[in-house]
């Protein structure tokens, strides 16, 4: 077998295994939405749950940096 059939192969599996580890990833994450969406005298009307449909935080903002004074007059 030639050097160019075998790269292409391992690449073809690597891709497979990729594209099955985020299809098993993305099930995972299915949560089906509780709310309601009404229309009432044509405005639309949306009610949430009041239990969240993710327990965990699933995003967060973390600040890494920051650019000026601390205290002090705004530039």
């Amino acid at each position: 077998m030639s050097t160019r059939h075998n790269k292409t192969k391992l690449i073809s599996i690597v891709l497979f295994i990729s594209a099955l580890m985020m299809l098993v990833s993305c099930h995972k994450q299915k949560a089906e939405w509780k709310g309601t969406v009404e229309d009432e005298n044509g405005i639309t009307v949306v009610k949430k749950p009041i239990e969240p449909m993710c327990k965990e935080d699933v995003f967060s903002l973390e600040e890494e940096l920051s650019t000026g004074e601390a205290e002090g007059k705004d530039a």
